[in-house]
């Protein structure tokens, strides 16, 4: 090899060298590459060259930001960031970084740029890497309020030349400080990024519930959870070093550079461009029908037996049938009166039917000792005791219960006279008052959807004009009093109006507060909401995703959901006078408690199943009086 050969190879493996040991070199070989800049005079980024050159095959794209001045006022008022996002359909898995100038001679002003560039590169570029350049890298104002401004983005913060140290901020730490960065990776940055903002230093956390609330499956520790979600909340913060204060309204400390603000809350239907989005689900609302209890039956019914048609007429024809024959031989033999002879017929069938002897009984009857027509009543209804006494229909009477009717599906609601009452109030964090969820989102919804004269809309418009809320005074009043009824005394069917989430747990409270029948619907029902649980879109974000998928497959979300059902079971169960009633309270919602089964007539005794029987009566009666007319 000749000496200039050498001399080549030499100089190509120290520059080599050199390029190896560089910054920046080949870290953005995955990644798509963004520089922001204020003027047209600054978008060649000399300082930044190095960069460009080290990652060479790097997608990259330069954004000038206002061409006359660095002020970005004109800029926010249109937002001028948004033509420069990317699209929806673009699908890129490759990492997106953006290098953004923190740059300004006004310090007001700067401060305000910064803020705004930082916040605009995350939420509307969508980077997940930011790396802000500025002459006083150390600048605490400029990085403030960073933690309530960007979601899942890391923040770098370089000088105001590429040959400057790599600093990451502990924007959770007061006050701020920064760690510089030796050397310089993306999987790098994400891990000093979260070893350093990992703990949160106390900084605030508001939530709904009272934070003194216990999430443990403690019999009397735990009624004060009012909110389902915040367990999942109070572990968050007790893992990542945060304070939880009850959210009792907007206040200085709420908006406070060191709050995260509201911790979550339920949107319905739709949300905001600022929420972020946890958990969807759909929530149905369906019905609870609250009648009397079931009591045995009395009155004439007890002793009649329920025949169906079919049997009646049999029994009807089969008596005059066997009377006509016998009446027929008796009188084609000794030539006696037709109807005396009908009647003793009849009545020696009846002593047939009943085990006796004709001949015997029927002397008293033949010898007019008796008013024939009580005769006859007796001798009939000795006939029916007989009868059900063999099926044992009378037994079974008298000691089935027998409950009132009930609807057995929504459409059922608009036909019967029955009271429909709306219990489906919830109380609205946002808005600070209770909301019901058919009042105040699924009827005014429906109503703006479906054209007039369907069938629908009929059936909407006459169930609203029977349905009543709980939040009426006087409506909630008499539900509470129809619930708590613990005494024979009867009161109207009434339908409550519930969501399938807490119905089960629902329909134990109603059967611990009285003896009302409480009797769910198994039909599907057409009244339903989509519930968000969301949260702000701040530093939090990316941590609480994580905790939250953490949650849901360990199973701790469900076991705390129910958690949340039994304390609001427990919390009405402390209203129940007695100390056996909060232990079978109890006793309900921590085991598995087998129920009797109580079985019920298929077809109920009613006046209209053994109005046969008075018309058969009638007819005897009838007969029976001729007959003892005839016989005078």
């Amino acid at each position: 090899m000749s000496w200039v050969s050498w001399t080549l190879f030499l100089t190509f493996a120290f520059l080599t060298s050199c390029k190896s040991t560089n910054l920046w070199s080949n870290i953005f070989l995955d990644a798509e590459i963004t520089f922001i800049s204020k003027t047209v005079e600054d978008a060649h980024f000399s300082k930044f060259h190095i960069i460009r050159v080290e990652n060479t095959y790097t997608p990259t794209r330069i954004i000038v930001l206002c061409t006359a001045k660095p002020e970005l006022e004109s800029c926010k008022k249109i937002n001028i960031l948004k033509n420069f996002r990317y699209r929806v359909t673009d699908k890129s898995s490759l990492t997106k970084a953006v290098f953004v100038p923190l740059i300004d001679d006004d310090e007001i002003i700067g401060k305000l740029n910064c803020e705004y560039l930082i916040r605009q590169s995350d939420r509307v570029l969508g980077q997940e890497y930011i790396f802000g350049y500025t002459i006083s890298p150390r600048n605490l104002d400029y990085f403030k309020r960073a933690a309530k401004l960007i979601r899942a983005a890391k923040l770098i913060v370089l000088g105001n030349n590429v040959n400057s140290p790599v600093l990451i901020p502990c924007l959770t730490c007061s006050p701020i400080t920064f760690f510089d960065l030796k050397v310089v990776s993306l999987p790098g940055i994400q891990i000093a990024w979260d070893a350093i903002n990992r703990n949160m230093h106390n900084l605030l956390l508001f939530v709904s519930n009272p934070v003194n609330a216990k999430c443990g499956l403690l019999i009397r520790g735990f009624v004060n959870l009012t909110e389902p979600g915040f367990c999942a909340e109070a572990t968050f913060a007790e893992k990542y070093n945060l304070t939880l204060l009850q959210y009792k309204g907007e206040d200085e400390i709420f908006f406070g550079d060191r709050s995260f603000g509201l911790a979550t809350s339920k949107v319905l239907n739709a949300t905001g461009a600022k929420d972020c989005l946890y958990k969807v689900f759909l929530n149905h609302i369906n019905f609870l029908a609250v009648t009397n209890p079931p009591s045995p039956a009395s009155s004439v019914e007890v002793f009649v037996s329920p025949f169906d048609p079919e049997s009646w007429i049999c029994i009807l024809l089969s008596i005059i049938s066997v009377a006509g024959f016998f009446t027929f031989l008796t009188w084609w033999g000794t030539r006696q009166t037709l109807w005396s002879t009908m009647v003793h017929m009849m009545i020696t069938v009846m002593f047939v039917f009943l085990g006796n002897v004709g001949e015997t009984c029927g002397k008293m009857y033949r010898s007019r000792k008796v008013c024939l027509i009580l005769v006859v009543i007796w001798l009939f209804g000795n006939f029916v005791l007989m009868v059900n006494v063999y099926q044992g229909s009378i037994y079974s009477c008298m000691t089935v219960l027998f409950p009132p009717p009930t609807p057995r599906g929504v459409e059922d609601l608009v036909k019967l006279d029955i009271p429909i009452v709306a219990g489906d109030t919830f109380y609205d964090t946002v808005t600070r008052s209770d909301k019901s969820y058919l009042v105040d989102y699924i009827l005014p919804d429906l109503r703006e959807r479906i054209k007039p004269g369907k069938k629908l809309y009929e059936f909407l418009r006459k169930f609203e004009e029977k349905l009543l809320s709980t939040q009426n005074g006087s409506i909630n009043a008499m539900v509470r009093q129809i619930l708590v009824e613990n005494s024979p005394r009867g009161h109207p069917t009434i339908a409550l109006l519930i969501p399938e989430s807490i119905i089960d747990y629902s329909e134990w409270i109603f059967k611990f507060l009285g003896n009302r029948r409480i009797v769910r619907n198994k039909g599907e029902s057409p009244f339903h909401i989509v519930e968000h649980r969301v949260g702000p879109t701040n530093f939090l974000l990316p941590y609480f995703k994580k905790e939250a998928g953490r949650f849901s497959e360990s199973g701790l979300a469900g076991m705390w959901d129910n958690v949340y059902k039994i304390a609001l079971v427990l919390r009405h169960a402390k209203l129940i006078p007695g100390v056996r009633i909060y232990f079978k309270v109890v006793q309900y919602s921590f085991g598995n408690v087998r129920e009797p089964v109580t079985f019920h007539e298929s077809h109920p005794v009613s006046m209209e199943l053994i109005m046969p029987a008075f018309i058969i009566c009638a007819i005897v009666m009838g007969v029976g009086a001729v007959g003892f007319i005839s016989e005078c």
